[in-house]
């Protein structure tokens, strides 16, 4: 625990605030961040207007879940990192990822947004990709479904079960990340 709270980090779930959206594929990142959250016992996340963000911070640390919609998500990232002076290299964002099979998850830097308009705002409102993404597998969309409506669904309850096992692997490419950071 002690070794996530030394980094300066920002974490950032992305999803759709709303309540109706809570269990859909596009809340992926949210939903990761609430596991991180409970399982690195940081406190409650609290709605900070300023960044339009709900916002936990323990150490040099912050976990966020903006309060925007995914499409404008750049807005409140941009806040918090200017309010707790943490640069792009310093960020990392959590999403789902149509392109990968349910479950597999990639950590990656510097990428073009691969279509996913959470993350193209944070790139167009940072001006940069150099930023670090944990990417969480939701595909393959039917061939019968537009994308827009299957990353809205809920999850299956048959996915919903792994979900924790996808978490925590998860969970384990963040603090390998955190701990290379800290070693250089």
């Amino acid at each position: 625990m002690e070794l996530i709270k030394q980094n300066k980090m920002l974490i950032v779930g992305l999803g759709n605030p709303e309540k109706e959206y809570a269990m859909t594929r596009h809340n992926a990142g949210a939903m990761l961040l609430e596991y991180l959250k409970s399982a690195w016992t940081f406190p409650e996340l609290k709605l900070d207007k300023y960044t339009e963000a709900l916002t936990s911070k323990d150490g040099n640390t912050v976990l966020s879940f903006p309060q925007t919609f995914m499409n404008e998500s750049g807005k409140s990232v941009s806040s918090i990192m200017k309010k707790e002076n943490i640069s792009s290299e310093q960020l990392l964002v959590l999403h789902d990822d149509k392109d990968f099979l349910f479950g597999e998850i990639k950590l990656q830097n510097g990428l073009s947004s691969a279509g996913h308009k959470g993350v193209q705002s944070i790139i167009d409102t940072l001006g940069t990709n150099n930023f670090w993404r944990l990417r969480i597998g939701i595909g393959p969309v039917p061939e019968f479904l537009l994308t827009e409506d299957f990353v809205l669904q809920n999850f299956l309850d048959t996915e919903l079960k792994k979900m924790p096992e996808i978490f925590q692997a998860s969970k384990q490419k963040i603090e390998h990340l955190l701990q290379e950071n800290i070693s250089k």
